[in-house]
């Protein structure tokens, strides 16, 4: 069976993302993340990423930073407001799908962030 990864190990290769794509991958504490590129982690894997601790990141490792990273309501609140998705470079390469915002609203009302919008009944 395949070694977890540790949550110490996520939080730290999430601040080593950060501190190498600062326009990308926000700092604990920021209040809305912006939308990653998809596949994003592909890029990440394939340029052989570092880790805090100086060693390349394991495709494992990066996915698990990533995921944990696009996981929560500070990155849902992301795809609402902010409807667009950003490169490891912090450029805008492309909308979020209409299907990610429904889901990322489904996600906050589900976890009571959000209230939901009763729909109108047409006559």
């Amino acid at each position: 069976m395949p070694k977890k990864i540790d949550k110490k190990q996520v939080r730290e290769d999430r601040e080593a993302l950060a501190n190498a794509f600062p326009r990308t991958f926000m700092s604990k504490g920021v209040s809305v993340k912006h939308p990653l590129e998809v596949g994003i982690h592909r890029r990440l894997i394939a340029m052989g990423v570092r880790g805090l601790d100086g060693e390349k990141m394991s495709a494992k490792r990066v996915r698990a930073a990533v995921a944990d990273y696009c996981s929560g309501p500070k990155y849902a609140w992301g795809m609402l407001f902010t409807p667009y998705r950003i490169n490891l470079e912090g450029k805008v390469v492309s909308s979020v799908a209409q299907e990610n915002i429904e889901h990322a609203r489904a996600y906050l009302i589900r976890r009571g962030l959000m209230i939901p919008v009763a729909e109108e009944k047409s006559a």
